[in-house]
């Protein structure tokens, strides 16, 4: 008859299931040893185990990985452990991983110290560097950093409405200083779209120049924007108003407590006639909008 399970870790909340696997034990271990060194502390495995809480048997096998790793030098019994060169350089990146991600979560959160290390310990070991970068570029200048957002549906910053938004067109890789496309189609303005279901951009066109059609990239492939009356007009009998619906989250934001709006950049082309777009009718198309 099979034994029963008991070392169940379940412990009823997600965020709280999950044990340490040996992976997550050798980075820690290898920050622990990389503390000490800096710290000029024993390095001797006895003290090791006392001062990390395992057992000498749990430390061996840990120790036996690092050395795999290149973490540690070969192991001499009763000699003190010595960190690679590569060993040393991986430490100080866990112990700055964690020192931010402790920070982090304080300021997020409002975590007091210690809790705030218990979730940089799981954190730090299943994020990417750029995730890492990000969270210390937040660290280091707060609010006030500016910061580049892709797919943001803005149904998460405003309510169900419509906002007046200014739009421009711009040549491509003409933007220091940015040079205003020859053919600027558009009115400078335009409507940022709110409702239950999306967020989207509502684009005016001028009399002239109706015929337009607009497109813009989605899944590296050309799809022609879809033309639409302007939202108020809709079942109006007053002359209605055409534009293009653009999604938000085509856009890449750039938003900074620093900017009282919030600034959008699209790649889109232009043309006359039914055909995908080349690179002599791309233009790079800029929304700016209030903040809420």
């Amino acid at each position: 008859m099979a034994k029963e399970f008991v070392s169940d870790p379940f412990v009823g909340e997600i965020g709280g299931n999950i044990p340490k696997n040996k992976e997550e034990m050798e980075e820690d271990l290898l920050e622990f040893l990389y503390q000490r060194w800096l710290d000029g502390k024993s390095m001797k495995a006895a003290d090791v185990a006392v001062d990390f809480g395992i057992s000498k048997a749990e430390l061996n096998g840990l120790l036996r990985r690092m050395v795999r790793h290149n973490y540690l030098k070969e192991i001499v019994p009763k000699e003190d452990l010595i960190l690679t060169d590569f060993g040393k350089a991986q430490g100080m990146e866990c112990l700055h991983r964690h020192e931010n991600l402790t920070t982090f979560l304080q300021l997020v959160s409002g975590m007091e110290l210690e809790q705030a290390q218990e979730n940089a310990c799981r954190l730090e070991h299943i994020i990417d560097k750029q995730a890492v970068q990000g969270i210390m570029d937040f660290v280091r200048h707060g609010d006030v950093y500016e910061r580049k957002v892709k797919y943001l549906d803005l149904r998460t910053m405003y309510t169900v409405g419509e906002y007046g938004a200014c739009m421009i067109l711009y040549r491509v890789g003409e933007r220091s200083p940015r040079i205003l496309a020859r053919e600027q189609y558009f009115q400078d303005e335009g409507i940022l779209v709110v409702d239950e279901e999306r967020s989207c951009f509502w684009y005016k066109l001028r009399e002239e120049k109706k015929r337009l059609i607009v497109w813009y990239r989605k899944n590296d492939q050309w799809v022609k924007a879809e033309k639409s009356e302007y939202p108020k007009q809709a079942g109006h009998t007053t002359q209605p108003e055409y534009g293009y619906i653009l999604p938000t989250t085509l856009f890449t934001f750039t938003t900074s407590a620093a900017m009282p709006f919030l600034e959008g950049a699209l790649m889109v082309g232009l043309t006359m006639w039914d055909e995908l777009p080349t690179a002599e009718n791309c233009r790079e198309l800029f929304v700016y909008l209030l903040q809420k």
